[in-house]
């Protein structure tokens, strides 16, 4: 067996003593398959405490905060003890009005915890994304780079939005055992 730098990586964590929390940052408009395997990768793992996911409020085509947890729960990951789900907050922009960057949240979130050790999971779509939060939060002595979940290919949200725009299937977007139909029925509600 070729031992890759992630395999590697993968068993230094899964060896780890130590509990620890797993933090991601997006959109999620709408979750997808891509985003339910790569969270379940982390909820699956033993060591990983907890995963928290940031999303922002921003809205894209139509679909919402909302739909988003929605979503997450007809996929099953609201209910799961390890899974725990935060919207990004309203910063205040220097010029005024509001913003919200989930990437922040998730750096907020080791800062405000500096008991728990914290990951940054991503997929090798975002792996440029564990850089960032590991060179912003390496002063705090709490943060850990962790494997990155495997790829299923070049799923998109917005492909996604795109298929239920226009009428097309989308249950190469839905995790297995999800029915199409109900999906559909959530976004016509």
């Amino acid at each position: 067996m070729k031992l890759t730098e992630a395999k590697l990586k993968l068993l230094i964590l899964e060896v780890m003593d130590e509990k620890i929390t797993i933090v991601t940052a997006g959109g999620f408009k709408p979750p997808h398959r891509g985003h339910y395997e790569f969270i379940k990768f982390y909820l699956d793992m033993p060591n990983v405490n907890k995963v928290v996911v940031f999303s922002g409020s921003k809205e894209r085509d139509g679909i919402g905060l909302d739909k988003t947890i929605a979503l997450f729960k007809l996929y099953g990951l609201m209910g799961h003890p390890k899974f725990e789900f935060r919207s990004a907050q309203e910063r205040s922009k220097k010029t005024g009005g509001t913003f919200s960057n989930p990437m922040m949240d998730a750096m907020d979130y080791a800062a405000e915890n500096p008991n728990e050790i914290v990951g940054f999971g991503h997929s090798a779509k975002e792996e440029k994304y564990q850089a960032r939060f590991l060179g912003a939060t390496k002063k705090l002595g709490n943060t850990t780079e962790v494997p990155m979940a495997p790829e299923l290919g070049q799923m998109s949200a917005t492909d996604f939005r795109a298929a239920l725009q226009n009428g097309d299937s989308i249950a190469e977007f839905l995790p297995d055992g999800v029915d199409e139909q109900s999906v559909l029925t959530l976004f016509k509600a």
